[in-house]
C-alpha cells in the first residue's frame, strides 16, 4: 500500500484563502445573499398595519406630480421619494404588502452595493462579514417593513460613497457626475442625508496633501447639490420658525442606546468599541494609517452623533429612522476590524459567526410600530350602527382611518375629508 503526502501548505491553503476571490464567486454570494434578504423580509411583511406615517405616505403618492410638489413646499422633505412611491403604487396597488414591497426591494438591493463596495477597496471575506451583519440587522428588517423612503436612502448613500471613494482612485469626473447625481437625489429625499455630505467632506481632507486640486475639485463638486436643493429650499414654508418640536432633547445614555440597538445587542457594541481600541494600538505600533477604514468609521458614527447634538441644541429628531444609513458604515467598519485585528481566517470567521448568532437571537421579527389601526377600524365596524356618530380627533388622523374604513373614499385623496363627513 502507498501512501501520498502531501505539503501542509495545500492541506490549509484552501481555507486560508476562503473564498476564492473571483468574478464567479462574488455573483454567486452576491445572489445568494440577495435571496436570503429577499425571504427574510418579506416574512410577516403585512404583519402590522400601516401607521400615521405610512398611510399619509401612501396618501400623499396618489397626487399628481404637480400636487406632490406644491404640498412638499409645506413639510421638511423634498418631493421625489413621493413621486417615485407614487408610480410605484399606480402599477402594484396600495396593499399593505405592495407599498412595504418597495422598501423591501431597496433593502435587497443594498446588499450588492455593500459587497461590492467593500469587496473592492478591502477583502472579499470583509464583503461577506459586512452583508451578513447588514442581513440580520433589526433595524434594517424594521425599516424594510415601512412604506416609507428610509431603506432607499440606505441604498442610496452606499452607491455615495461607491462614487466618492472611485473618484479617489483614478480621479474621473465620471464618478463625480455620479456623485453629484446621488447627492442631489439624496437631498431631494430626505434633509437627514446632509450630514453624509459633511462626513465625506472630513474624509476628503484625508486626501489633500497628495491631490489639492483634485479635493478642491470634489469640493466644488459638493456644492452643486446644495445649490439645486435650495431652488426647493427658498420656496419652503415649513422652515424659519416652524419646525416642530415632537420629541424630548436625548441624554446620553440614549446616544449609546443607538449604537447598542444599530448593532442588535450591546455585546456586539461593546465589542466593536474593543476592536476599536486593539486596532488603534496596532496602527500606531506599525505606523499604519488606513484612510478608507476611516473613512467608513465616520460613515457609521458622525451622523449619529450629529443628529444627537442637533437635537439637544436646535430640534429633538433622535431617531432610529433617521441614521439608519449610518448602520451600514458601522457594519462595513466591524467587518474590517475583525479582519485588521485577527489575521487568520479561522478566528475571523469564528467571531464572525458569533456575532451574528448574538444578531439572530436578539431578532424581532414583530417589533410593533405605534396604532393598530387595522384592528381599530376592524373593532369600529362591528359596533357601527346606521345612527352612529364618530368623531375622529384630531383631524390629521382620518388618513388612517378612511384607507382600512373604505378604500375607495381614501383613494378619492381630494374629497377624503368630505367623503367621511358624508358617511
Amino acid at each position: 500500500m502507498t501512501f501520498v503526502r502531501l505539503p501542509s501548505e495545500m492541506k490549509i491553503s484552501s481555507i486560508k484563502n476562503f473564498p476564492k476571490d473571483s468574478k464567479k464567486t462574488s455573483q454567486l454570494i452576491v445572489l445568494v445573499f440577495m435571496l436570503i434578504n429577499l425571504v427574510f423580509k418579506l416574512f410577516n411583511i403585512s404583519y402590522t398595519s400601516f401607521y400615521l406615517d405610512e398611510a399619509n405616505q401612501v396618501f400623499m403618492s396618489l397626487q399628481t406630480i404637480k400636487e406632490i410638489y406644491l404640498e412638499s413646499l409645506q413639510f421638511p422633505n423634498g418631493p421625489l421619494y413621493t413621486i417615485l412611491f407614487g408610480g410605484w403604487i399606480k402599477i402594484f396597488g396600495i396593499s399593505e404588502f405592495s407599498g412595504r414591497l418597495f422598501s423591501v426591494l431597496a433593502s435587497v438591493l443594498t446588499v450588492p452595493a455593500i459587497f461590492y463596495l467593500v469587496k473592492k477597496h478591502f477583502q472579499i471575506r470583509v464583503a461577506i462579514a459586512a452583508v451578513a451583519i447588514f442581513t440580520l440587522s433589526n433595524w434594517q428588517y424594521y425599516y424594510a417593513h415601512e412604506a416609507r423612503s428610509y431603506t432607499l436612502i440606505s441604498l442610496l448613500v452606499v452607491l455615495s460613497f461607491n462614487s466618492f471613494f472611485n473618484y479617489f482612485i483614478a480621479f474621473r469626473k465620471i464618478h463625480l457626475l455620479w456623485y453629484i447625481l446621488l447627492t442631489t437625489v439624496l437631498f431631494y429625499i430626505h434633509l437627514t442625508s446632509v450630514f453624509i455630505l459633511s462626513v465625506q467632506g472630513i474624509i476628503s481632507l484625508f486626501y489633500i496633501r497628495k491631490h489639492v486640486a483634485k479635493v478642491i475639485l470634489l469640493w466644488l463638486a459638493m456644492f452643486i447639490p446644495v445649490i439645486l436643493l435650495s431652488l426647493w429650499l427658498i420656496n419652503n414654508s415649513w422652515f424659519g420658525g416652524r419646525e416642530t418640536v415632537w420629541m424630548e432633547a436625548p441624554q446620553f445614555q440614549d446616544l449609546i442606546n443607538m449604537f447598542s440597538q444599530y448593532f442588535n445587542h450591546k455585546y456586539i457594541f461593546y465589542a466593536f468599541l474593543t476592536l476599536i481600541v486593539v486596532y488603534l494600538v496596532k496602527a500606531i505600533l506599525n505606523r499604519e494609517y488606513d484612510k478608507k477604514f476611516w473613512g467608513m468609521f465616520l460613515w457609521g458614527v458622525l451622523p449619529v452623533i450629529a443628529i444627537f447634538f442637533v437635537s439637544i441644541y436646535y430640534n429633538p429628531r433622535f431617531t432610529y429612522r433617521y441614521m439608519l444609513y449610518a448602520t451600514i458604515g458601522l457594519y462595513i467598519s466591524y467587518a474590517i476590524l475583525l479582519a485588521k485585528v485577527f489575521k487568520s481566517n479561522y478566528i475571523f470567521y469564528l467571531l464572525l459567526l458569533a456575532t451574528l448568532a448574538i444578531q439572530a437571537i436578539h431578532i424581532n421579527p414583530k417589533l410593533k410600530a405605534d396604532g393598530d389601526w387595522r384592528s381599530a377600524v376592524n373593532y369600529y365596524k362591528s359596533v357601527k350602527k346606521d345612527n352612529s356618530a364618530t368623531i375622529i380627533a384630531a383631524a390629521y388622523l382620518n388618513v388612517p382611518f378612511a384607507y382600512y374604513y373604505d378604500k375607495d373614499i381614501f383613494k378619492d385623496y381630494r374629497n377624503l375629508y368630505q367623503n367621511l363627513l358624508d358617511e
